[in-house]
């Protein structure tokens, strides 16, 4: 037990200070007080902490992943963590663009146990560099090794052309052009061809067909009739 006297009365905080005190350890206070007449009572009880320590180490197995035109995942290993040492809040992903700078980087914070974090809002086909670190109420640790990912380039922006369509008793032949992907725009890896049939309380059944990108037609059998839609869309990765 430690019994520390503190001589003025208008003193609302005491700090007390041993170089051999261990991080986030706890301790039970009380306050008291004195006067030339003798002692008062003393405070309830109450546990205080020392400060924490702020981690040492960094992420491990940091990754980085596109998973669209605008967005990358970040995905790391935790760090070791005793609560000895205090409490983990989370992590913090920083990252920037080839064009930018490090000193200037954006970042996303993950809370908690979480170990992976999406970046949205990227520019397409451009190189990001990323790292994480660990962070508690003292502060922050040291970066993980940069890893970089590349965001995807955006989908085709053209629909397919010249859309011909031909009935015959209950099947309906679809005939359109190719789409050529331009340059800064992904590879057409297909068609999707997608029909349905809105009946008169406006409820919607659909059949879905995919197709290569080569194929230039599709045959649907149709399972009703009356009024409906079809719709072409590209895809790619």
């Amino acid at each position: 037990m430690i019994l520390t006297v503190v001589t003025s009365p208008d003193t609302p905080r005491y700090v007390f200070r041993n170089e051999s005190i261990l991080p986030f350890s706890p301790y039970e206070v009380k306050v008291g007080v004195y006067n030339n007449k003798g002692e008062g009572p003393f405070s309830p009880v109450a546990t205080v902490y020392s400060a924490e320590e702020e981690p040492t180490i960094a992420p491990s197995g940091v990754s980085a992943n596109s998973l669209s035109s605008s967005t990358i995942e970040v995905t790391w290993i935790p760090i070791p963590w005793k609560m000895g040492s205090g409490r983990l809040l989370g992590y913090e992903v920083r990252y920037w663009n080839n064009g930018g700078k490090e000193q200037s980087s954006n970042k996303v914070k993950a809370t908690g146990k979480e170990t992976s974090v999406k970046i949205t809002g990227l520019m397409s086909n451009l190189i990001y560099y990323t790292a994480v670190r660990a962070y508690n109420s003292a502060g922050a640790g040291p970066f993980s090794a940069t890893v970089n990912a590349t965001t995807k380039k955006p989908p085709p922006s053209q629909p397919p052309g010249n859309l011909e369509w031909n009935i015959t008793d209950s099947r309906v032949v679809l005939n359109w052009e190719q789409v050529h992907a331009m340059e800064n725009e992904s590879e057409v890896v297909g068609y999707k061809v997608s029909s349905s049939k809105i009946d008169r309380r406006m409820d919607v059944s659909k059949d879905k067909i995919r197709c290569s990108k080569e194929q230039i037609y599709v045959i649907i059998t149709c399972k009703y009739s009356g009024i409906g839609t079809i719709l072409i869309l590209i895809y790619s990765y």
